[in-house]
């Protein structure tokens, strides 16, 4: 079974595993469906996720939009870093777009109701002292977000911490917020 991770980023760059999602088919897929829906017009979730004409397009579109809570939740789902300082907007847009957008999910599917209720919950609960920062790896799929922050050692069998720092290409961004609205993107190279 595929899933999602939280991880909390300390001030040095460097990222600890927070939580674990069971089912990570919750999280992309119904992002994509609902925003592809609304944005493409297009049912089959397959077509936006496979499609990279579509996916180029829903990038667009979203990004354009005077919807925060639509854009945030696209950049949590596309591995994004959020500022801890931010969790309780982040949370409150991962509600609003569940309260406003119910009629693009079936409202009796308790698992994902209750799925989504646990990662707003979870980001609400950060410590900000401990972690700066917050990324999903939004399945387990992909490697991307361990090896932003890991790098696996053959000769112990063992994760090694890095930090982002460390890294000297172009590969995340920072999500900055200022009342209320996403202000820019910062790549991890301006940090």
């Amino acid at each position: 079974m595929s899933y999602t991770n939280l991880y909390g980023i300390k001030s040095d760059f460097t990222a600890v595993e927070l939580k674990q999602y069971k089912n990570s088919w919750l999280f992309l897929p119904q992002i994509y469906k609902i925003l592809g829906e609304k944005y493409l017009n297009e049912k089959d979730t397959y077509k936006v996720l496979f499609t990279s004409k579509n996916l180029d397009k829903l990038e667009r579109n979203v990004s354009k939009s005077k919807r925060t809570e639509d854009r945030v939740l696209w950049l949590l789902v596309n591995q994004q870093i959020f500022f801890t300082k931010d969790k309780t907007f982040i949370a409150d847009c991962i509600q609003k777009f569940f309260m406003e957008d119910v009629r693009y999910y079936h409202p009796d599917n308790m698992d994902l109701i209750e799925w989504y209720d646990k990662i707003r919950k979870d980001i609400s609960a950060l410590d900000e002292k401990k972690y700066s920062y917050f990324i999903f790896n939004a399945t387990s799929v992909t490697d991307s977000v361990y090896n932003m922050f890991f790098r696996f050692n053959d000769d112990t069998l063992e994760d090694i911490p890095i930090s982002l720092k460390e890294k000297d290409e172009d590969i995340v961004d920072f999500v900055y917020i200022e009342n209320g609205k996403i202000k820019k993107l910062i790549s991890n190279l301006e940090i």
